[in-house]
Protein backbone atom coordinates (compact mmCIF):
# COMPACT_ATOMS: atom_id res chain seq x y z
CA UNK A 1 0.00 0.00 0.00
CA UNK A 2 1.37 3.45 -0.92
CA UNK A 3 0.87 6.54 1.22
CA UNK A 4 1.37 10.18 0.37
CA UNK A 5 4.31 10.57 2.75
CA UNK A 6 5.87 7.12 2.37
CA UNK A 7 9.33 8.67 2.64
CA UNK A 8 8.59 9.98 6.16
CA UNK A 9 7.22 6.65 7.39
CA UNK A 10 9.95 4.62 5.68
CA UNK A 11 12.71 6.81 7.16
CA UNK A 12 11.40 6.37 10.69
CA UNK A 13 10.80 2.64 10.36
CA UNK A 14 14.28 2.07 8.89
CA UNK A 15 16.35 4.45 11.04
CA UNK A 16 14.42 4.73 14.29
CA UNK A 17 14.38 2.88 17.56
CA UNK A 18 11.00 2.19 19.11
CA UNK A 19 10.33 3.12 22.73
CA UNK A 20 10.17 0.00 24.87
CA UNK A 21 6.53 0.50 25.95
CA UNK A 22 4.92 2.77 23.35
CA UNK A 23 4.78 3.50 19.64
CA UNK A 24 7.19 6.45 19.86
CA UNK A 25 10.19 6.22 17.54
CA UNK A 26 13.45 7.97 18.31
CA UNK A 27 16.29 8.88 15.98
CA UNK A 28 19.97 9.43 16.73
CA UNK A 29 20.86 13.13 16.47
CA UNK A 30 22.32 12.96 12.93
CA UNK A 31 19.27 11.09 11.65
CA UNK A 32 16.95 13.43 13.57
CA UNK A 33 18.45 16.41 11.73
CA UNK A 34 17.96 14.61 8.38
CA UNK A 35 14.39 13.84 9.42
CA UNK A 36 13.71 17.53 9.99
CA UNK A 37 14.75 18.17 6.37
CA UNK A 38 12.35 15.43 5.26
CA UNK A 39 9.52 17.01 7.28
CA UNK A 40 10.33 20.36 5.65
CA UNK A 41 10.10 18.75 2.21
CA UNK A 42 6.70 17.36 3.17
CA UNK A 43 5.51 20.76 4.43
CA UNK A 44 4.98 19.54 8.00
CA UNK A 45 4.86 21.64 11.16
CA UNK A 46 6.99 20.25 14.01
CA UNK A 47 4.98 20.59 17.20
CA UNK A 48 7.83 19.29 19.32
CA UNK A 49 9.50 16.16 20.49
CA UNK A 50 10.89 14.06 23.29
CA UNK A 51 14.30 12.72 24.17
CA UNK A 52 14.74 9.03 24.84
CA UNK A 53 17.80 7.09 25.92
CA UNK A 54 19.02 3.55 25.67
CA UNK A 55 19.69 1.92 29.04
CA UNK A 56 20.15 -1.82 29.48
CA UNK A 57 19.01 -2.45 25.88
CA UNK A 58 15.71 -0.62 26.49
CA UNK A 59 14.64 2.72 25.06
CA UNK A 60 12.97 4.96 27.62
CA UNK A 61 12.06 8.64 27.99
CA UNK A 62 14.43 11.10 29.69
CA UNK A 63 11.46 13.48 30.16
CA UNK A 64 13.36 16.18 28.29
CA UNK A 65 11.33 17.73 25.48
CA UNK A 66 10.62 20.79 23.37
CA UNK A 67 7.42 22.31 22.02
CA UNK A 68 6.54 24.90 19.38
CA UNK A 69 3.10 26.46 19.62
CA UNK A 70 1.67 27.00 16.11
CA UNK A 71 -0.04 30.15 17.36
CA UNK A 72 3.32 31.59 18.39
CA UNK A 73 5.84 30.15 15.90
CA UNK A 74 5.85 29.87 12.11
CA UNK A 75 6.53 26.59 10.32
CA UNK A 76 10.11 27.71 9.57
CA UNK A 77 10.60 28.60 13.24
CA UNK A 78 9.37 25.14 14.25
CA UNK A 79 12.18 23.62 12.15
CA UNK A 80 14.78 25.99 13.60
CA UNK A 81 13.66 25.31 17.17
CA UNK A 82 13.89 21.54 16.61
CA UNK A 83 17.34 21.85 15.01
CA UNK A 84 18.58 24.11 17.81
CA UNK A 85 17.23 21.80 20.52
CA UNK A 86 18.87 18.70 19.03
CA UNK A 87 22.12 20.44 18.14
CA UNK A 88 22.50 21.95 21.61
CA UNK A 89 21.34 18.90 23.58
CA UNK A 90 24.21 17.76 25.85
CA UNK A 91 25.56 14.21 25.98
CA UNK A 92 23.92 12.84 22.83
CA UNK A 93 25.45 9.36 23.18
CA UNK A 94 22.70 6.72 23.55
CA UNK A 95 20.06 9.45 23.08
CA UNK A 96 17.20 9.36 20.58
CA UNK A 97 14.90 12.19 19.51
CA UNK A 98 11.23 11.57 18.72
CA UNK A 99 8.95 14.01 16.94
CA UNK A 100 5.34 15.12 16.93
CA UNK A 101 4.29 16.87 13.74
CA UNK A 102 1.25 17.78 11.69
CA UNK A 103 0.91 17.79 7.92
CA UNK A 104 -1.87 17.84 5.36
CA UNK A 105 -1.83 14.04 5.06
CA UNK A 106 -2.05 13.16 8.76
CA UNK A 107 1.14 11.10 8.42
CA UNK A 108 1.79 11.16 12.18
CA UNK A 109 -1.54 9.44 12.93
CA UNK A 110 -0.99 6.96 10.11
CA UNK A 111 2.43 6.06 11.51
CA UNK A 112 0.94 5.48 14.97
CA UNK A 113 -1.68 3.14 13.45
CA UNK A 114 1.01 1.19 11.58
CA UNK A 115 3.10 0.82 14.74
CA UNK A 116 0.11 -0.17 16.85
CA UNK A 117 -0.76 -2.91 14.36
CA UNK A 118 2.88 -4.00 14.19
CA UNK A 119 3.05 -4.28 18.00
CA UNK A 120 -0.04 -6.53 18.00
CA UNK A 121 1.80 -9.14 15.88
Amino acid sequence: MKFVNDDVIEFLLNKGKTHSYSTDIGLKSDDALKFIELLKKNDAYILGGDVMQKVDNKIDFTYDSWYSDPEQYSKEESYKRAIDYITNYPLKENKYFSFVWVDNNDTFSLLKKILTEKNKL
